[in-house]
């Protein structure tokens, strides 16, 4: 069985960038060093390319984030190009585990692959979770 699982777009847009603007409006409102306005309008300007950026990489984040599941092996693509790969046959399911905060999958080698309830639908990482007990029981 395959499967593919991408993080919600306007779920990274909500964790990333909202912080970010609140932070600045909040830094506008109480200036801690004075309303100096050359320095409002710097960390304005720092806070929108930041913001810009953070929204450019939520939009493609489904691409970078992408977890593929095939059979017994889990695959996660990273933003910098690189891949996770663990096999379910190998995790450590003592270390292992699965709550309101996501899933998070560790193998006997320590590697790890964390995926935050924050970023994908509860019902994918069921599904992920409900995949690894299918494999392993069949392995039994």
């Amino acid at each position: 069985m395959k499967f593919t699982v991408k993080p919600q777009i306007h779920k990274m847009t909500f964790y990333i960038i909202i912080p970010f603007l609140i932070g600045q409006i909040i830094y506008a409102v109480i200036n801690p060093f004075g309303h100096d306005e050359q320095t409002l309008a710097a960390t304005s300007l720092i806070v929108a390319i930041i913001v810009l950026i953070k929204a450019m990489m939520s939009i493609f984040s489904p691409w970078f984030h992408r977890v593929t599941v095939d059979n017994n092996l889990i695959n996660q693509s990273t933003e910098l190009g690189g891949d996770i790969t663990l096999d379910i046959y190998q995790l450590d399911l003592q270390r292992s585990n699965n709550d309101d905060g996501g899933l998070l999958l560790i193998n006997n080698e320590g590697q790890k692959l964390e995926l935050s309830g924050r970023l994908f639908k509860e019902s994918d990482l069921k599904k992920i979770a409900n995949h690894i007990d299918a494999v392993l029981a069949k392995k039994i």
